[in-house]
């Protein structure tokens, strides 16, 4: 009987280690969840600052362009560039030309684009420390009655 009660008291002690080492293992990672995208959310009247600072100093913002290259082409923000998710490593390899900017602000058509938090979130596993949010993106910004581009 008591070999028995012996039993389920170490396979429960057991468990609760191999609990305890996997979720203090699952923060080892360089997973970057949405809260951490959402801490460097800008707004519209933030990125119209950043954009008017960059026609005086060159480096201090690079507005990238998550969307499709098709979206891209049909309407962007003036100055932006387009950023292809496809095309950013994994795992280190920075851009120089992209850290050389004091702000990276990445944006899609609005809160509900997909790609452009992916893009953001992997220029954060990047290390990249000067990545914003633009979550109301594209849609908010032609709202304002900001300058737009079409083309390349």
């Amino acid at each position: 009987m008591r070999t028995r009660n012996r039993l389920p008291g170490a396979w429960i002690l057991t468990i609760g280690a191999g609990v305890l080492a996997g979720v203090s293992l699952g923060g080892c990672g360089t997973t970057t969840s949405d809260r951490h995208l959402d801490r460097t959310r800008i707004s519209t009247e933030e990125v119209r600052r950043l954009t008017l600072d960059g026609e005086r100093q060159p480096r201090a913002v690079a507005l990238l362009d998550a969307r499709s290259e098709q979206e891209y082409r049909a309407g962007h923000i003036a100055g932006a560039r387009r950023i292809d998710l496809t095309r950013l490593p994994v795992r280190g390899g920075r851009d120089p030309e992209l850290e050389s900017f004091r702000s990276l602000v990445v944006y899609g058509n609005n809160r509900g684009t997909a790609t452009a938090k992916a893009v953001g979130k992997r220029l954060m596993e990047l290390e990249y420390k000067n990545v914003r949010w633009y979550a109301d993106g594209l849609d908010a910004w032609i709202a304002a009655g900001y300058p737009t581009s079409t083309g390349e």
